[in-house]
């Protein structure tokens, strides 16, 4: 498995739309081999990304998900991530399906704190 995160700075990361804060830790390119999921593989690389951004002086981390990945969506409600705002996408002619679209999550790892990442 695999994951990218930091902290990004100038305009948000993320869907055009729906960015994430500009001095926040952003979590993207996620992926866990087929043949390791189920094994605890997403929640370790969460848990891994959780504490460098800590270590790094983040307060919280964020990430954009597909409203029509209900597994993925899961896995980040379960590991603590919440809905902050979703973004639905364009029709494309009359082939827009119901949940398409993405979902921007944050997790707050330091109750009350700052990014200081960017300081």
């Amino acid at each position: 498995g695999g994951a990218d995160a930091g902290a990004r700075g100038g305009a948000g990361s993320g869907a055009r739309a729906l960015p994430s804060p500009p001095d926040a830790p952003y979590l993207c390119n996620m992926a866990v081999r087929e043949s390791a999921r189920g094994k605890g593989v997403a929640k370790a690389l969460l848990g891994a990304c959780d504490e460098l951004v800590v270590e790094m002086g983040g307060a919280d981390i964020w990430l954009h998900v597909r409203q029509n990945d209900p597994v993925a969506t899961q896995l980040y409600t379960g590991a603590g991530y919440r809905i902050e705002a979703t973004e639905e996408k364009k029709a494309v002619m009359f082939f827009k399906q119901k949940g398409d679209g993405v979902a921007l999550m944050r997790k707050e790892l330091v109750p009350g704190g700052a990014n200081s990442i960017f300081v």
